[in-house]
C-alpha cells in the first residue's frame, strides 16, 4: 500500500495510532493557543484534584516510579529497565499519545468523572462509547474508548497502555456502574486479564459498586 492510500473508507474500520494522538495534541494547540499538556492539567487534573498524576518534562515536581521489567534483549529473561530516573524518551516521544504517570487512586477519580457524568457533557460520552458497525462484537472503538465484551456479553468501556516496563489497563462496566484500575511494572504481565478477574463478580452481583 502507497503512503497516500487509505486503508479503507471513513467509517468502515479503524486502526489505532499514536501518531493521531500526536495530531491532536497540535489540533489543541491550534484551536485554544495553549498546549495538549496545559489543557489537560486546567481541565482535567487540577479540578479533579489528581495530585499523583504528573506529565513528565512540563514542569512538575519528579514522581517516585515504581521500576519497570522488560526483556529487552529477548534473551528470556526481564531486566529494569525504569529505575525512578528522568525519562526523556517519555517526554519526547509520546505526547498526548501517552506521556503521563498516574496512580490507582487518581485513575479511580478520573474514572468515576469521566463515566459517571462530571467531566463530561451527556452528549459528548455518549459520542466516545458510540460503536461502529465495522468489527468483532467483542471489540469495538468509540472516540479514544475501547469497546470491549470479553464474554461476548457484558459491555466495558475503557482502555489500556503499554510502555517497555509497565502495562495498565482503566476499565468502567456500564451495567455495575463499576470502575477497574489494574497497573503492572512487568511487560509480560496481562492487566487485562486480571482486570477480567475482578469483573466477573460485578457482572454478577445485584449492587452496582
Amino acid at each position: 500500500m502507497q503512503d497516500n492510500e487509505r486503508a479503507f473508507r471513513p467509517g468502515a474500520g479503524y486502526q489505532y495510532s499514536n501518531t493521531d494522538y500526536l495530531v491532536l495534541g497540535n489540533v489543541i494547540r491550534s484551536a485554544t493557543g495553549a498546549s495538549w499538556a496545559d489543557q489537560v492539567r486546567n481541565r482535567i487534573l487540577i479540578p479533579l484534584h489528581l495530585e499523583h498524576t504528573v506529565i513528565p518534562g512540563r514542569g512538575q515536581a519528579p514522581v517516585q516510579v515504581v521500576p519497570g521489567y522488560f526483556d529487552l534483549d529477548n534473551d528470556g529473561d526481564e531486566e529494569m529497565v525504569d529505575d525512578g530516573t528522568p525519562w526523556p524518551a517519555l517526554e519526547t516521544s509520546e505526547g498526548p499519545a501517552g506521556a503521563m504517570i498516574s496512580t490507582v487512586g487518581d485513575l479511580l477519580k478520573f474514572g468515576d468523572a469521566l463515566f459517571r457524568g462530571s467531566l463530561l457533557r451527556p452528549g459528548s460520552l455518549q459520542a466516545m462509547v458510540a460503536e461502529g458497525p465495522f468489527h468483532a462484537r467483542t471489540s469495538n472503538y468509540g472516540l479514544g474508548l475501547e469497546i470491549l465484551r470479553p464474554d461476548y456479553r457484558t459491555t466495558i468501556w475503557g482502555h489500556g497502555g503499554f510502555l517497555p516496563g509497565v502495562r495498565s489497563v482503566l476499565w468502567y462496566v456500564p451495567s455495575r456502574d463499576a470502575v477497574v484500575v489494574v497497573l503492572t511494572n512487568e511487560s509480560r504481565a496481562n492487566p487485562a486479564d486480571l482486570a477480567e478477574l475482578m469483573m466477573w463478580p460485578l457482572a454478577s452481583v445485584g449492587e452496582p459498586q
